[in-house]
């Protein structure tokens, strides 16, 4: 996946002033990561995220990286051939890597990747990496972490919906796949997703 060297400030102007500037298909895996921002930049929501995550990105604090094929084909085996493979956020204090399945179709690869951006701007994310805490006090803070992440990704998939051509079809086709792009999750739902023990 390539992504473009256009300046993030232009590319993003360029997208809200023509936003049906390109036909995305959703069904296919994205050209390259620009294409990515892009479908997310058009909610207004992601479009903030992405302002803020772009930076980070393009000072190489935050890399965005595909899963190594090994770590692909266990997911594939734990979770079935026909759910999409997730993203997600490590750090090791100082730097930070998304990984994702560039394979994923843009329609589902753009929330999950939303949503590990909204973690790579959280300090309490950076600080539970590397941090002095207790099994219980790191999975307060990441319920608190993944529940707010999840809020953002859905409010940004259904603003998708209603100003994307064709995106609100394409998620009700999905519907069969992947609950967390579909349902609002309650903090309750992520306890039970994460297996994380609140006190």
């Amino acid at each position: 996946m390539q992504q473009n060297q256009k300046s993030p400030q232009t590319h993003l102007q360029q997208t809200l002033k023509n936003p049906k500037s390109q036909t995305m298909d959703f069904n296919a895996a994205p050209r390259n990561l620009d294409e990515v921002f892009e479908l997310i930049s058009r909610s207004p929501s992601g479009y903030r995220v992405l302002e803020r995550f772009r930076p980070l990105h393009q000072q190489g604090k935050v890399a965005i990286q595909p899963y190594p094929l090994e770590v692909v084909a266990r997911l594939r085996e734990a979770i079935g051939p026909d759910q999409p493979i997730g993203a997600s956020f490590v750090n090791d204090g100082t730097t930070g890597t998304i990984y994702l399945d560039p394979a994923s179709p843009l329609g589902i690869l753009a929330p999950f990747l939303l949503h590990e951006m909204v973690h790579a701007l959280d300090q309490d994310v950076w600080r539970a990496g590397v941090g002095p805490q207790s099994p219980e006090e790191r999975d307060e803070t990441m319920l608190l972490a993944e529940t707010g992440a999840f809020e953002l990704q859905h409010t940004v998939i259904q603003e998708l919906c209603a100003q994307v051509p064709g995106y609100r079809e394409f998620m009700s086709a999905q519907s069969q796949r992947a609950r967390i792009l579909h349902e609002k999750l309650t903090s309750e739902d992520v306890v039970a997703l994460y297996g994380f023990k609140i006190a």
